[in-house]
């Protein structure tokens, strides 16, 4: 093995090219001892250096033996007449035994097997080996802990930009008869709340608007899922078989572990009517007559990833020129002040009464507004999204 002298008290392994995902990425210490090194001999040598957190134990073949751990290691000598007891002792006789793991093992079988370890408050040490058994390095719960904290934090950052490429924070969409208008905010910077506008034929438009349960990346992934198949899909073939295919779909894949309630709207302009296939979801409410009223949808749609073969109904709204349709998430209605209470439809309805009649982009930024200034600084509780939907405000009317 290269490294310094044998003579020397402490040697050192020489870090190996590590391959990908492999444990000796991690490695924090490289130095080892001979078993038959004196106690007295070590202490002296850790003395001198105090970064030295744990060493390697070897035979005459450089093959690992063992581990000291400078905590432990000290701690026996420490103890009253401790150093005068153990000072002329070998190392292998205070050294603790550690399995050795292969240098090249991937760390994320090494984090299932540690399980336990890596629970513990204490810091574990473990010492690595190449093929032949030889000394290659020593890893710490410490450090394993810490390695897969950062590849989190990257993999959040990913699924972070990920969303926000495909749920926009604001989008417009305008129609020859109608204008959409939606916001979104993740609680967590990355989470279950979607929402995507499909134009599928000159005249035929597809809206979506779904939370996902649970929160975080693996939400996120199921939403971009979602968005996934529907940017593929020929919504000529009507959105109901959509529906089928998507729910058949989340059940083979998540076995229940995930599920999603939703609003699935298809609109054709020509006709002027909206099929709605309300999946568990039921916030969608129209500003009519100077009122903000409960679309009346089948609510008995079980959510999408729930039972296989679902046979979900369709709904149908007939709008009417100047209507405002208002689907929601449940992020919205439930947020609660530092008083503890509910931002609520009522708050909804009065921003509504006064801008009805505004474009809505201006009725958006009224309810963001108006959401915020009633949030004040209590944090988001959940994934915050809406689209409004207003009809007859373009030259081509229904």
């Amino acid at each position: 093995m290269d490294g310094q002298a044998p003579a020397t008290i402490l040697r050192t392994a020489r870090p190996e090219n590590a391959r990908n995902q492999a444990i000796s990425q991690i490695a924090s210490d490289f130095h080892y001892v001979s078993q038959d090194l004196r106690v007295e001999e070590l202490a002296e040598a850790l003395g001198k250096d105090e970064s030295i957190s744990a060493v390697g134990v070897v035979d005459a073949d450089e093959k690992i033996v063992g581990i000291v751990s400078r905590k432990e290691f000290f701690g026996l000598l420490s103890r009253p007449y401790g150093r005068d007891v153990l000072k002329n002792l070998e190392v292998i006789e205070v050294m603790s035994d550690a399995p050795a793991v292969g240098a090249d093992t991937n760390l994320f079988t090494i984090a299932e097997e540690l399980d336990s370890y890596l629970k513990s408050s204490e810091i574990s040490f473990f010492p690595m080996n190449d093929d032949s058994g030889r000394f290659r390095g020593i890893f710490s719960t410490h450090d394993l802990l810490l390695h897969l904290s950062e590849m989190t934090q990257n993999d959040i950052n990913l699924a972070r930009r990920l969303q926000s490429r495909l749920v926009r924070e604001r989008e417009l969409v305008v129609g020859q008869s109608f204008e959409f208008s939606a916001y979104s905010a993740s609680a967590r910077g990355v989470g279950g709340d979607f929402y995507t506008v499909i134009q599928a034929t000159e005249n035929d438009w597809v809206i979506a608007l779904c939370d996902v349960s649970g929160k975080g990346v693996s939400a996120s992934v199921v939403t971009s899922v979602i968005y996934g198949m529907m940017s593929i899909y020929d919504f000529r073939q009507g959105i109901r078989p959509f529906i089928q295919k998507l729910n058949d779909f989340m059940v083979r894949t998540f076995e229940s572990e995930k599920f999603v309630t939703g609003l699935f709207m298809a609109f054709d302009e020509r006709v002027g009517t909206l099929q709605v296939l309300d999946m568990g979801h039921s916030h969608i409410f129209v500003w009519r007559g100077g009122k903000l009223l409960r679309v009346a949808t089948h609510q008995q749609n079980l959510p999408l990833g729930v039972v296989a073969d679902a046979q979900p109904r369709v709904s149908r709204f007939s709008p009417h020129i100047g209507d405002v349709l208002l689907v929601v998430t449940d992020g919205l209605l439930e947020q609660k002040n530092i008083r503890g209470n509910e931002y609520s439809i009522d708050r909804v309805s009065r921003v509504l009464e006064k801008e009805s009649e505004s474009p809505v982009e201006v009725i958006n930024d009224r309810i963001i507004a108006d959401f915020e200034s009633f949030r004040g600084t209590h944090h988001l509780t959940d994934d915050v999204t809406y689209g409004i939907m207003k009809f007859g405000n373009q030259e081509v009317t229904l």
